[in-house]
């Protein structure tokens, strides 16, 4: 019951913040969901603490999304590796990713926490590269080499205001990216 109450509260902080942005406030947290803001400090000690774990279960959504990606037999494993670099749950569809730059200067933690959760947990994919690798499916190249592109590519998206400016709905620029760099650009 406690595990779903703060499940309740970090969805609405995502659609306040969708709303809001940083800006957005455990008042309008606890109005989405019609509790009080006393409520809400049961289980957050403050708005840092509920973006923290926020991110966290996010990302905690995103890898277990990898592994059903990883374990349906129906995708060849081409397929797979594009699904699992690009994946973003059902729950967090609605998330507007291309704000998160915002964190940048309202929370340097928050911030923080984005990249390091960016930039771990590759082991599946990498597996996943090996085996793509080993069935000829894809070149033979540095897999680090190719997660720092991932990574920069994401981290970019995120730290600037690019898809704002140029209107690029943040799942169409996860798609693009993983098109260029598994079938290249040719015609």
């Amino acid at each position: 019951m406690d595990n779903d109450v703060r499940m309740k509260i970090l969805n609405a902080a995502i659609m306040a913040f969708n709303e809001d942005g940083v800006k957005f406030t455990m008042d309008s947290v606890a109005s989405r969901i019609s509790i009080s803001k006393k409520t809400i400090y049961k289980f957050f000690s403050g708005k840092d603490e509920m973006i923290l774990a926020a991110i966290n279960a996010g990302f905690d959504e995103v890898k277990a999304a990898e592994q059903r990606i990883i374990k349906d037999d129906s995708l060849d494993i081409v397929e797979k590796l594009k699904r699992v670099i690009i994946v973003i749950p059902d729950q967090y569809q609605q998330v507007d990713w291309r704000r998160l730059n915002e964190f940048a200067d309202y929370s340097p933690k928050a911030f923080a926490l984005l990249n390091k959760r960016i930039t771990s947990g590759w082991d599946s994919t990498f597996a996943l590269f090996k085996k793509a690798v080993k069935e000829k499916r894809i070149k033979n190249i540095n897999p680090m080499f190719f997660k720092n592109m991932i990574e920069s590519c994401i981290s970019g998206f995120i730290s600037s205001d690019f898809l704002v400016n140029e209107k690029i709905p943040y799942q169409e620029a996860l798609s693009t990216m993983i098109d260029i760099m598994i079938n290249g650009i040719r015609l």
